[in-house]
C-alpha cells in the first residue's frame, strides 16, 4: 500500500512541474509562477543574469537562448564560454526587433536550435483586469 501511495505522489509531484529547462540553470517558468505570463529566469538568480518576461518564442541551443517577447522584442543570451552557465556573466543582447534577430542569427551562423511558442490568452486577462477594477471601486 504504501509503494502506491508513494508512486501516486511521485506521478502527481512530475506531473506538476511549471518549467521548460533550456540549459544550465536556465528555465521558462509557466504563468502564475512568477505572475501573469510566462518568464525567462536563471534559477540561481546571480547579479545580472536574465529575467525576461512575457517570452512568446524560445529557441536554444549550448550556446544561444534567442527570446520573442509579446511585444514584439527580442533578445539573444549568449554563452560567455562554451556553454550558457548561470552565473557566468553570459551575454545579454537586446532589446532588438524581429529583422535585428533574424540578421544576428544569420551573421553568427546559429543552427541546431531547439523551439518552443506560448500562447496568451489576452481576452481572459483583460477581463480579469476590468473585473479588478470594478471590485476596487
Amino acid at each position: 500500500m504504501a509503494k502506491i501511495l508513494f508512486l501516486i505522489f511521485f506521478m502527481l509531484l512530475t506531473a506538476c512541474d511549471t518549467r521548460l529547462h533550456l540549459g544550465d540553470y536556465y528555465y521558462i517558468y509557466s504563468e502564475g509562477s512568477f505572475g501573469y505570463g510566462y518568464h525567462l529566469i536563471c534559477k540561481l538568480g546571480c547579479e545580472g543574469d536574465v529575467h525576461i518576461d512575457y517570452v512568446k518564442r524560445v529557441r536554444w541551443n549550448d550556446k544561444y537562448i534567442l527570446v520573442n517577447k509579446t511585444n514584439k522584442e527580442c533578445y539573444v543570451i549568449k554563452a560567455r564560454g562554451e556553454e550558457l552557465a548561470c552565473c557566468n556573466r553570459d551575454s545579454i543582447i537586446g532589446p532588438m526587433n524581429n529583422n535585428q534577430l533574424d540578421e544576428y542569427i544569420k551573421t553568427m551562423g546559429i543552427e541546431n536550435l531547439n523551439e518552443e511558442n506560448f500562447k496568451y490568452n489576452w481576452k481572459e486577462k483583460k477581463l480579469d483586469y476590468i473585473d479588478t477594477l470594478v471590485a476596487e471601486k
